[in-house]
Parts: C-alpha cells; sequence; structure tokens
C-alpha cells in the first residue's frame, strides 16, 4: 500500500515517542495496530494509535496520537491524524477511556478532469470527541482494544476501531 501521506503519519507517531520528557516516560507508554470502518462513508481504515501516560496535577491522563489511512477509496487517498487528551479509569479486568482533541484530514483527489474547478488536495481541522475499552492486565504484554470517535468538522465522521496495544513501557 502506498499513499502520499503514510510517511508523514508514521514520523509523526515516532516524534511523538521521542518527544516525550523523561517524566512522562516513566508513566504507561502503549502503541497499537487497528483497523476500523468510517460508518458515514462506509470506508475501511487501518491505521497505528499511540497513547502515553501524563500526569496532571494528581491524576493519570493518557495523550493519544492516532494515525489512519484509507487505503481502498476510489480515486482518493485519505490520511487521518488525531491528537487527544484522554481520562482513563478501571472497572474489572477493563480500562475505558474518553476524551477529545483535534482532527486533521488530509485528501489528495486523482484524475480530476482537466477543467475541473476543485483542487487536487484538501486539508481540515475538526474536533475529535473519543471513547475506548482496553481489555486485560495492565501488565499484559498485549491488550486488545476497540474504539469508537465521533469528528466535528473536517468532514464531520463516526469511526468504529478493533485493535492490539502493544505494552511498551509502564511505570506501575
Amino acid at each position: 500500500m502506498r499513499t502520499p501521506h503514510g510517511r508523514f503519519l508514521v514520523a509523526l507517531l515516532l516524534a511523538g515517542l521521542v518527544a516525550l520528557p523523561q517524566s512522562t516516560q516513566a508513566q504507561t507508554t502503549r502503541m497499537g495496530v487497528h483497523a476500523g470502518l468510517n460508518l458515514d462513508g462506509s470506508n475501511v481504515l487501518i491505521g497505528l494509535n499511540g497513547q502515553f501516560g501524563i500526569d496532571i496535577s494528581d491524576h493519570e491522563a493518557i495523550l493519544g496520537i492516532t494515525g489512519e489511512l484509507y487505503p481502498f477509496m476510489d480515486k482518493l487517498s485519505m490520511t487521518v491524524v488525531e491528537i487527544d487528551a484522554l481520562l482513563p479509569f478501571r472497572v474489572s479486568v477493563f480500562e475505558m477511556y474518553g476524551g477529545g482533541g483535534l482532527a486533521l484530514r488530509m485528501r489528495r483527489f486523482e484524475d480530476l478532469p482537466a477543467d475541473s474547478p476543485a483542487d487536487e488536495s484538501d486539508t481540515d481541522l475538526g474536533v475529535n470527541l473519543k471513547a475506548g475499552l482496553v481489555y486485560g492486565d495492565e501488565d499484559a504484554g498485549m491488550r486488545p482494544y476497540v474504539e469508537v470517535d465521533q469528528t466535528l468538522g473536517a468532514g464531520t465522521d463516526l469511526g468504529i476501531r478493533v485493535g492490539i496495544f502493544f505494552i511498551l513501557g509502564s511505570g506501575r
């Protein structure tokens, strides 16, 4: 799979991991892969999800960075990058989280007619609301998750994802 924004997506997630202050690296850090469906457009998506534990005052929070590609769209390449602040809480073997942030949607249209008034590319910024459920013990090396988000603006979309987090570090 080759998209014009794929390298940007991977670079952004790696930069987020490297740029974390040393104090936040003691908290839980997890990277995930996922597949999902954009329910408004019925488009399949694949992506990467990085979540980095941070302390805000006396509360634990998560900085989430998500990147997605839509590989099966006809005559269109689309990449979405989301940056969210998430609040986690545990119930039994489940960790739930919710929050929101910003969503950046980048589109590149292919094969536009020469006389088309449309631009070849389009970039939009919107607000993202997100909720997720992670299953398993905090010390497990891999944890499955499901996530739902609603983007307002930037092409309003409702999406659902299923994936696996790989735990890279924990301060617990």
